[in-house]
């Protein structure tokens, strides 16, 4: 219950006054024998995921802005 209250205030957000984002989220449960995890949910900005749970690993995974040129000197 943590991990959805977690999940609940990442939704409530402030809002950026530049231009238009967009914010959703997707969540799976699944019963029976399967190799999936059992409840499993994905949150998205601007078509990024931002969070990620599933219940195997139980922990709410962060994952952050990717900047291409980090660790990229090619030229």
């Amino acid at each position: 219950m943590e991990v959805i209250t977690s999940l609940m205030l990442v939704l409530h957000a402030t809002s950026v006054t530049a231009g238009s984002h967009s914010i959703w989220g997707f969540a799976t449960f699944i019963t029976g024998g399967t190799l999936f995890p059992e409840f499993s949910a994905v949150v998205m900005v601007d078509d990024v995921q931002v969070l990620y749970y599933d219940s195997n690993i139980r922990k709410l995974i962060s994952r952050g802005h990717q900047n291409s040129s980090d660790g990229d000197d090619r030229s």
